[in-house]
């Protein structure tokens, strides 16, 4: 991996997690963002302080979520929190599985309780009626659909996990039961 180091600040780089044009970038800057809160929730998970995320982050994925004019697949992609051995990587000494699991989860459920009406208006907004496709539209639309699925079922809505049951049962392909196992067991 490559590791770019700039001088833009946090605010910096969520302005541009939630508004460039370039999508490569927008990707990057959030992720550099999400990564540093991650370790640091991760530090203070492990002292057992509470985590937190700043509202500006929170913002910049609603405005990801929200935003029609990207690509669903790439929408997807950036609401994809890094994966614990991604966050384990970067901190690089004396690393706590639970902590990062720990923090990581805390991290999903406050974007998803702080923005569950983005999310769940744009889940039901990528609901495809049509039979299955394995064109990259179709594909898109589910990647960004599995996502979200991924932050209701594990957002303190107690309607989270009845709604990932209904995905399950109602997936007429491989990708979405997949997805939806995938959030029932945590």
């Amino acid at each position: 991996p490559v590791s770019l180091k700039t001088d833009l600040g946090e605010a910096d780089l969520l302005f541009l997690a939630a508004n460039d044009k370039d999508p490569f970038n927008r990707w990057e800057a959030l992720q550099s963002v999400v990564m540093t809160t991650l370790i640091a929730a991760t530090a203070g998970t492990a002292r057992q302080d509470p985590v937190a995320i700043s509202p500006a982050l929170v913002a910049a994925f609603a405005a990801n979520v929200a935003d029609d004019t990207l690509e669903p697949a790439f929408r997807a992609l950036c609401l994809q929190l890094p994966g614990e051995a991604d966050i384990a990587r970067e901190i690089g000494h004396t690393v706590d599985p639970d902590a990062i699991h720990a923090a990581r989860a805390a991290i999903r459920r406050i974007v998803a309780d702080d923005i569950a009406p983005e999310i769940l208006a744009t889940y039901e907004a990528m609901r495809d009626g049509a039979t299955f496709s394995p064109d990259a539209r179709s594909a898109g639309r589910r990647a960004l659909r599995n996502t979200l699925l991924d932050y209701l079922g594990h957002g303190s809505d107690p309607a989270g996990a009845a709604r990932v049951q209904a995905h399950f049962e109602a997936a007429d392909n491989m990708t979405d039961r997949f997805a939806a196992l995938t959030v029932l067991r945590g």
